[in-house]
């Protein structure tokens, strides 16, 4: 076989390719560059995209709880007035549909005054704003509240609850209002969504070192669709124009919300047209009640001392290394 003969460079094929491999590094530093440069001005306006949402989501948050709080005080008095009416405690009325007009305010208002609550416990959650107060109570005097404020809520036609708490269901170290507010946006929801002939219960058991605490109803159930709409903000599992329960859309999601603040999980199970199962869970630790424990705070001056001093330690190195490799142990 023959061997291959090697190309003869002459002078003009060699000052060509020198100048081509002298023009290479500067068309490779071109485009790293250009490179660079492209990349640093998409960061920058991805960060401008980024702040501006930001600040956007932030303005809604402070607006939606400043016009809550503004609202809630004028209801107050609206309802304070209204009952005052409807029960005619300064005196009797001539007229006897002003009483049954008046109690109509007083639902209407309270119906408003509940939906001001969720905004602003919701924009609290959201602006990371929200308390957890724990104390020790028992899960049945949190149940005989919350039926309490279900029944002002619920409509009048709605199924009554069945409760069934296990013998064996220790006593919480919870925030005591949260978990009110959790139960009772989730029993309104069943209630409102089944049948007076249907069933509604509430229960709560062990579940090895689980706690569980379960509402769950025979109701309309939702698609698997409609359960993520569920838990979205301010949507609705129905469709605006054709759906036949009032509500703006925040029962799920401040419930959920509301549940990972305290540490626990929620989970939806729903079939459309067989009802809705909402199952809080709890590790059993979490919930049991600690002992109050005092934890000095930490030092801070002693803290920026040291980091002061570390940074003298680097200037001084950085200004003369062999100072440095002298004081160095090795």
């Amino acid at each position: 076989m023959a061997a291959k003969r090697k190309p003869r460079a002459n002078a003009k094929n060699g000052h060509a390719a020198q100048r081509h491999q002298d023009a290479r590094p500067d068309a490779a530093r071109q485009d790293p560059a250009r490179q660079d440069a492209a990349l640093r001005t998409e960061v920058e306006s991805l960060r401008a995209d980024r702040d501006q949402a930001v600040a956007a989501s932030r303005a809604k948050t402070s607006f939606l709880a400043t016009i809550s709080h503004e609202l809630r005080t004028p209801l107050n008095g609206i309802i304070g007035f209204a009952e005052m009416i409807a029960r005619e405690q300064l005196g009797a009325i001539a007229e006897k549909r002003y009483p049954a007009y008046a109690q109509d305010i007083v639902t209407s208002a309270r119906r408003l005054q509940y939906v001001l609550s969720d905004i602003l416990d919701m924009a609290r959650v959201e602006s990371g704003r929200a308390e957890v107060f724990r104390e020790t109570i028992s899960l049945t005097h949190i149940i005989d509240e919350v039926l309490l404020l279900v029944r002002e809520r619920a409509p009048a036609e709605g199924p009554p609850v069945q409760v069934e708490v296990a013998a064996d269901f220790p006593a919480l170290w919870i925030d005591r209002r949260h978990l009110r507010q959790i139960l009772v946006n989730l029993l309104a929801n069943a209630t409102a969504f089944t049948a007076k002939e249907g069933r509604v219960a509430l229960t709560a058991r062990r579940a090895r070192d689980r706690l569980e605490i379960a509402v769950e109803d025979s109701g309309t159930g939702m698609t698997p669709e409609q359960v993520r709409k569920a838990v979205t903000r301010f949507a609705q599992a129905e469709d605006t124009l054709t759906r036949a329960h009032q509500g703006i859309g925040l029962g799920l999601p401040l419930a959920k919300s509301l549940t990972e603040l305290l540490g626990g999980t929620l989970n939806i199970e729903s079939e459309s047209g067989r009802g809705t199962t909402v199952t809080l869970a709890f590790s059993e630790e979490s919930l049991r009640e600690r002992p109050f424990q005092w934890e000095k705070p930490p030092d801070r001056m002693a803290e920026r001392a040291r980091r002061f001093a570390e940074k003298e330690a680097r200037a001084r190195a950085s200004a003369d290394p062999s100072a440095a490799a002298q004081t160095s142990p090795d």
